[in-house]
């Protein structure tokens, strides 16, 4: 099953996870330690988009600090 990312309209233009199996709106922190949805333990596949989505506001926050 594939990691469904989309826009979360409620923080801006920020990405937001939805979770395959219970449908729960995850934002970068709740999956920032584990691999795993907080809410059912589902288990998401790690792959690239996951890591982006995961790494993204350390990113930005990097680049903010360093401009």
């Amino acid at each position: 099953m594939r990691n469904q990312l989309r826009k979360n309209s409620k923080v801006g233009s920020e990405l937001c996870l939805i979770c395959p199996s219970c449908s729960e709106l995850l934002l970068p922190g709740d999956l920032e330690m584990f691999k795993f949805c907080p809410f059912c333990n589902f288990e998401f596949r790690i792959d690239e988009q996951l890591e982006d989505f995961v790494i993204h506001p350390v990113a930005v926050q990097w680049a903010k600090l360093n401009q």
